[in-house]
């Protein structure tokens, strides 16, 4: 199978202020302008040759400065946006947890299934996380000398890897990936690793 690599976006404000950022968005700190810039070092040396990313304006610089320094063209994805928190986007989690104390204790009990007003279930970012992995994965896997990346959000990118690795659901409710860290997997093996900041 292509080997894969699954990176999130650099740090944000909101990631800072520790604000939920699902479909809203905040540009990228210095911070994480160097970590998208020590993935870029890290995609470089590994070599890849597609290179897919979330529209979303946090991803899309990330990818934009991957692109910069691998010479590969990225391909903006709608499937690969971040899940939707509706009522919560851009309130901290003790904001959202104080307006909405029952929906948040009802999510909290069945994380799956179970979303706040306007918002989407991890299942519905199972959903597309899969429709993007169909589409756009499946014509490589066969293909050892394929190197992809994808740049985009912690709760797609989770998804994404266990669709990929033939995980079960329940392996994304206890995933985390950090703003400076990397999944590379091929479908039988997975790793995670820290990108260096320069």
């Amino acid at each position: 199978m292509a080997m894969l690599f699954i990176a999130r976006h650099g740090e944000t404000e909101w990631n800072l202020a520790d604000r939920i950022q699902g479909k809203g968005d905040s540009p990228l700190t210095a911070r994480g302008v160097a970590q998208a810039c020590g993935l870029a070092a890290f995609l470089v040396e590994v070599g890849i040759d597609r290179l897919y990313a979330s529209p979303q304006g946090r991803a899309r610089r990330t990818a934009e400065i991957v692109a910069e320094a691998t010479r590969c063209t990225p391909q903006f994805d709608d499937r690969l946006v971040e899940a939707s928190y509706g009522v919560a986007d851009g309130l901290t989690i003790a904001e959202a947890k104080a307006r909405y104390p029952a929906w948040w204790e009802r999510r909290e009990a069945d994380r799956w299934r179970v979303a706040l007003p306007g918002a989407e279930s991890i299942a519905d970012v199972w959903r597309r996380a899969e429709s993007f992995a169909g589409d756009c994965l499946s014509g490589v896997v066969d293909d050892e000398a394929v190197q992809v990346a994808v740049v985009a959000h912690q709760g797609v990118n989770r998804n994404l890897l266990a669709i990929v690795m033939g995980w079960s659901p329940e392996a994304v409710l206890r995933m985390t990936q950090p703003n400076f860290a990397v999944f590379r997997c091929d479908g039988e093996a997975a790793a995670c690793f820290r990108t260096r900041e320069p």
